[in-house]
């Protein structure tokens, strides 16, 4: 009989935790659902075609605190947290990007210690951000990482997305070439006749 109980206590338990399973599971699922949704990519960032409001951290490797973005310069910022395995695998993909000659600026949200081991991954003509505190990604509005905001050298945003591959590192990068309205054109541009 007893045995009987606990064989039941034992089947109701397996219940249980396939039960707490299976709503962690959809929970996670619905919600990265969610975050990739066009709506919250849509809300994530500075919006483009507005200028970047400057924001300050601590570069690492001078150990200054510098505006954010820099000046005069065209490029990508990169946003990144620590333990983030996307993040991880996008800072392996920057030194491919920069060795083309592209601007990039990587901010990490971690402390000193822990940016310090993305900065050692990057080549040193990457600057490297430090925001222990997340205050550079509040004042950018962005909770998605890696996070990519494609800048023109006046420090207009020109483009912004969740970049998780080198391609996608590239697509960004696109946006310093092309017609910043390409995407509000909704005609093709029409093709001059020859004459003869």
């Amino acid at each position: 009989m007893t045995e009987v109980l606990i064989g039941g206590e034992v089947i109701l338990l397996l219940m249980v935790f396939t039960l707490a399973f299976a709503v962690y599971v959809l929970y996670h699922h619905f919600g990265v659902m969610y975050l990739n949704s066009r709506d919250n990519r849509a809300t994530q960032g500075p919006l483009p075609g507005m200028p970047l409001q400057t924001a300050e951290a601590i570069e690492l490797r001078s150990g200054e605190m510098q505006s954010i973005p820099v000046s005069g310069r065209a490029g990508i910022l990169i946003f990144v947290r620590a333990g983030c395995t996307p993040c991880h695998d996008i800072i392996d993909a920057i030194p491919q990007l920069s060795a083309g000659g592209t601007r990039v600026d990587v901010i990490v949200s971690a402390p000193y210690p822990q940016a310090k081991e993305y900065m050692d991954l990057l080549p040193e003509e990457v600057l490297v951000y430090v925001d222990p505190k997340g205050e550079v990604f509040g004042r950018y509005a962005v909770d998605l990482v890696p996070f990519g905001v494609t800048l023109s050298e006046d420090g207009e945003v020109l483009g912004k997305g969740i970049p998780s591959t080198l391609d996608d590192l590239r697509w960004l990068e696109g946006f310093l070439w092309s017609d910043p309205n390409a995407e509000l054109r909704l005609t093709p541009t029409s093709i001059p006749s020859s004459t003869h």
